[in-house]
């Protein structure tokens, strides 16, 4: 180890045999690591790095296979030997000590849910015969539209998954390779996408007809109940961040080679739509911009009203986008012990019962009608007036009593909804109080009298 020059940068791949136990017997390994001999005005800094890492920037647990390439003592050929396994969970970086740089190392890696991938090559250096890639690796290349100049030298391809139950939904996730002395391999989805619509949502990158009914690929927000009581989840739905990669509770990981994507409605009561029209998911948008998109039932009348937002996500994660999806409208009750009954304007038998000091997520009940709703409490008829749910506002509306007592004067407000709220436009309902802060202020200047009264 002792330096070539007064001032000078040296390194040094190098392995050494490790005797250790396994299951009682005694086995040797050998571990490849590097020495990076850094000597400045007489004085040496020594640094030990392993052979190579692999950091895991995906929001679930990543699971690994190291080999190297071999000749079969038996034929002659050529495969793929494991030599290390690692688990990682998200986040983490993982060093690899038993792989030897020069017999064409090659990574497997495993998702919850999913089978083992493949083995991929680490191409480490596009001029060197040993780390290039196939022909028919070349074919996995990713190029990112939107990739910044500090990760555009790294080597990217594709590594594709298929789930362990049969007609289980693929996945493809990319694998970048920071190319160096001691590689760096870093493994991240391409989008996160976050369902918080609470109605089930598919997903595609693409259609393979023209009408495009017929998506290329589909990744669901929510778990199926054949998926769910399949015996071989069980033990992956133990593992850390398993929701992202089987889809459950509105979370999943999406790929997308155009960066676009189209979704439709499939609700755990049945209920279906048509696919959207895809849309470009390219750029990150600031957290206060939500893009309205409307999705209508298959053969139906109903309309599904949603919004959506693209963000990066943020640390170590932040190559990756996150798609949040929210309901367009959420209705909020602020009375204090009356319940209220939402309806559309013309579908009035479709009402949806609003708790005291709740909410509701509201969708149309017939698209061809006008955006406008009424109201109903629990013991009065409905509204004379009506809320205009796409015009932001303030108005008042008088709610009649059925049983002859005094009818009910409400206030709600249509407004654009904050970034930490879960929808694009939110409507809040309170009661009407004469002799604080009223809605309207008549004021007469004249010297007659004038009488005022609401038009019924």
């Amino acid at each position: 180890i002792l330096p070539s020059g007064f001032t000078s940068n040296r390194i040094i791949r190098t392995s050494i045999l490790f005797e250790h136990n396994v299951d009682g017997f005694l086995s040797i390994k050998k571990l490849h690591f590097l020495i990076n001999l850094k000597c400045s005005g007489g004085l040496i800094d020594i640094h030990v790095e392993p052979a190579l890492k692999v950091i895991n920037l995906l929001p679930c647990q990543l699971q690994c296979q190291l080999g190297e390439i071999g000749c079969s003592v038996r034929d002659g050929s050529r495969k793929t030997t494991q030599t290390e396994v690692l688990s990682l969970n998200a986040g983490k970086e993982g060093k690899c000590l038993s792989v030897d740089c020069g017999l064409s190392p090659h990574i497997a890696v495993r998702l919850p849910g999913y089978k083992w991938s493949y083995w991929k090559k680490i191409v480490n250096r596009s001029n060197s015969h040993t780390w290039r890639p196939t022909e028919e690796e070349e074919g996995a290349l990713f190029e990112a539209f939107q990739d910044s100049a500090q990760y555009a030298t790294e080597f990217k391809s594709i590594v594709h998954f298929d789930h362990k139950t049969s007609g289980g939904d693929p996945i493809d996730l990319v694998m970048s390779i920071e190319m160096g002395h001691s590689p760096i391999l870093k493994f991240y989805a391409q989008y996160w996408i976050l369902d918080k619509t609470g109605i089930g949502l598919n997903f595609t990158g693409g259609f393979s007809d023209l009408l495009a009914t017929t998506p290329e690929t589909l990744r669901k927000s929510h778990l199926l109940p054949a998926e769910a009581n399949d015996r071989s989840l069980k033990l992956d739905m133990e593992s850390e961040g398993h929701e992202w990669s089987l889809g459950i509770n509105g979370m999943t990981l999406f790929f997308s080679r155009d960066e676009k994507i189209a979704l439709s409605v499939k609700s755990h009561t049945g209920e279906k739509s048509q696919w959207t029209s895809l849309i470009d998911v390219s750029n990150a948008m600031p957290e206060t911009v939500k893009t309205a998109i409307s999705i209508d039932q298959y053969h139906g009348t109903r309309r599904f009203e949603l919004a959506y937002n693209i963000t990066l996500c943020s640390s170590v994660f932040s190559r990756t986008r996150q798609i949040t999806f929210f309901p367009r409208y959420q209705i909020v009750n602020l009375l204090g012990l009356e319940s209220l009954f939402i309806a559309q304007e013309g579908a009035l038998d479709s009402e949806i019962c609003i708790p005291p000091q709740s909410f509701i997520h509201f969708h149309w009940e017939q698209s061809s009608l006008a955006p406008k709703v009424r109201l109903c409490s629990e013991s009065g008829s409905w509204s004379r007036g009506c809320i205009q749910l796409d015009k932001i506002g303030v108005t008042a509306m008088r709610i009649p009593s059925s049983t002859g007592s005094k009818p009910m004067v409400v206030q709600a407000e249509v407004r654009l909804a904050t970034k930490r709220q879960d929808s694009a436009v939110i409507v809040t309902i309170w009661a009407s109080i004469e002799r604080s802060n009223p809605l309207y202020l008549l004021k007469n200047s004249s010297r007659h009298m004038i009488y005022c009264r609401q038009k019924l």
